[in-house]
């Protein structure tokens, strides 16, 4: 991993290490020392904060989304289009607590991605993605509260022409390079959160967890 105390990486090769255990290849000494590797990783994990922060620009805008709701149970946000930011995004978002809509100009698409979160690992959460429309764009973008958008359209897609008005306080975030959201929007109850934004977050985030890794070596 290019991020320093990704935290997947433990389990990719926890499960790396169950698969090989399965096979019979893993001798007494290996097994001995992958246990030592897990122990002192729980060790890192607990001695150092090496593992907070978001460290990409989906999930620091979901973790600031979270911290602008609060509590996000029953709450609704909108990831428009079907690609790979969107797929981050939408998993981001349902670790989060939020009840994810999808729509996108490629529907089937759009289809596909939901369906792929209706995994046997999931369906005992009841984790479901709706898939909407993208005629329906407005109506959705005037009725939920958060919105990231990661499209590749090489125009803004949402601009002060067809940004509805809304009476509820709203949060987008646009995650896409060239920007999917218009500049130059602006509306009461509107916050819009860049690229530019998010990326600042990261910076931060990632000098903080260098300086962690100092201190994880030591422990190692």
């Amino acid at each position: 991993s290019l991020v320093i105390g990704e935290t997947q990486i433990v389990g990719q090769l926890k499960d790396a290490f169950r698969f090989s255990q399965s096979k019979n290849f893993c001798a007494e000494h290996m097994s001995r020392v992958m246990h030592y590797a897990f122990k002192c990783a729980a060790q890192v994990r607990t001695a150092t904060s090496l593992g907070t922060g978001s460290v990409s620009v989906a999930s620091t805008a979901v973790a600031k989304a979270k911290e602008l709701i609060g509590d996000t149970n029953g709450v609704k946000a909108l990831v428009i289009g079907a690609g790979a930011m969107s797929e981050l995004a939408i998993k981001h978002l349902i670790a989060a607590g939020f009840s994810v809509t999808l729509t996108s100009r490629d529907i089937k698409k759009a289809q596909i991605l939901a369906d792929s979160f209706l995994s046997e690992s999931t369906k005992s959460q009841k984790v479901r993605v709706e898939v909407e429309p993208y005629s329906n764009l407005e109506d959705l973008l005037e009725s939920i509260p958060v919105m990231i958008t990661a499209t590749s359209a090489p125009y803004p897609i949402i601009t002060q022409e067809n940004a509805p008005v809304s009476s509820i306080s709203r949060y987008w975030f646009d995650i896409a390079v060239p920007r999917d959201i218009d500049e130059n929007i602006s509306m009461f109850d509107l916050e819009i959160y860049a690229v530019d934004d998010l990326q600042e977050i990261v910076n931060s985030n990632m000098t903080q967890r260098s300086a962690q890794a100092k201190e994880a070596y030591t422990i190692v």
